[in-house]
């Protein structure tokens, strides 16, 4: 079978403006479809978990669970994709037709600092404020620790399918949805706003109104950062740093709950949150900029103009170059 693939010079959320619209559509329907139907086996598992649960993982099964049925989405988007559409699944990964490793490790590192930051000044700020207030004496707290090698263990199982869970809900709605929408818009913003309200929809509804517009400022931060950078490196390493830190710090505390979700919380942390992707977005951005991933605005405002860049005299540039022509274009988007 052949494999469709787009032009050079075409921003990420155009990726799919070579296909067909039915075909797009069918591929997308069957995605949100697949979305309901591969954690079901996993879910059937959680339903009949012995009271003790599994033997190795306890108390936590039913969390670490959570994370492997929604990391059993990612492989049936990208079969739905590859065999669907008749693409190469790289083309869901950035604009270069592959995942940037080097800059999602940046971006991980970018997000991780930005993450603990947030951390510090929050609970410097509780401190601050329980320190002026007298609630009497307190009582007693009973360890919820676990030891180091049980803590190590579970530890390693949580982030493992914590991976497959952030991987598949970013392909899905910054790759899939964003790319499906932006089939039929020239402004990234549809794609961006719409991927963000599946996003948030995603994460539970009715958690309550701070909490919901803290996820939906997640979810357009990063579809921005997305069609800026022309890929999901950006956004993968900014939801992997969140749900990872939180994932280390939720285990140790004895934190089992698997139906907890970012929706229902409170205003405090939910500005919180929005201030944090905030500053990672800006941060990631001038990051971006110095290194040459992003670019210069330009005036035009239809990929469908945009062809494969030629050098002088009419030569197709090589590689690397439609490379950084393709980074170009999102940048260009991603400014209008």
């Amino acid at each position: 079978m052949s494999s469709s693939m787009p032009s050079a010079g075409i921003p990420y959320h155009r990726l799919t403006h070579h296909i067909s619209r039915r075909r797009v559509l069918l591929t997308l329907l069957a995605v949100l479809i697949g979305t309901l139907v591969a954690p079901v086996p996993v879910a059937l598992i959680m339903e009949r978990l012995p009271p003790d649960g599994l033997p190795v993982l306890g108390a936590y099964s039913e969390l670490v669970l959570s994370f492997a049925a929604i990391a059993c989405i990612l492989p049936t988007t990208l079969l739905i994709v590859r065999y669907g559409e008749r693409r190469k699944i790289g083309t869901l990964s950035s604009v270069t037709g592959r995942l940037r490793w080097w800059w999602l490790a940046l971006c991980l590192a970018i997000a991780g600092a930005c993450i603990i930051l947030a951390l510090c000044l929050g609970t410097l700020t509780a401190v601050i404020a329980a320190a002026g207030t007298d609630t009497g004496p307190s009582e007693p707290r009973t360890s919820t620790w676990i030891g180091i090698g049980p803590y190590l263990t579970i530890l390693n199982y949580t982030l493992t399918f914590l991976v497959g869970q952030v991987a598949a809900e970013e392909y899905v709605t910054r790759g899939v949805i964003l790319q499906a929408v932006g089939r039929f818009f020239h402004s990234p913003w549809p794609a961006i706003s719409i991927q963000a309200v599946i996003f948030t929809a995603l994460h539970g509804i009715g958690g309550g109104w701070w909490g919901t517009l803290g996820v939906l400022t997640i979810g357009v931060t990063l579809g921005w950062l997305t069609v800026r950078t022309g890929g999901l490196e950006a956004a993968l390493g900014y939801h992997l740093a969140q749900n990872g830190l939180i994932a280390v710090v939720a285990v140790a505390a004895g934190a089992t709950d698997s139906t907890t979700n970012a929706t229902a919380a409170p205003w405090p942390l939910a500005v919180g949150m929005a201030a944090t992707v905030t500053t990672y977005a800006l941060a990631t951005s001038l990051a971006a900029r110095a290194l040459g991933i992003t670019a210069p605005r330009h005036t035009s405002h239809s990929p469908d103009h945009l062809s494969t860049p030629t050098a002088a005299g009419g030569a197709p540039l090589g590689p690397e170059a439609a490379s950084t022509t393709n980074t170009d274009a999102s940048q260009r988007y991603a400014d209008h």
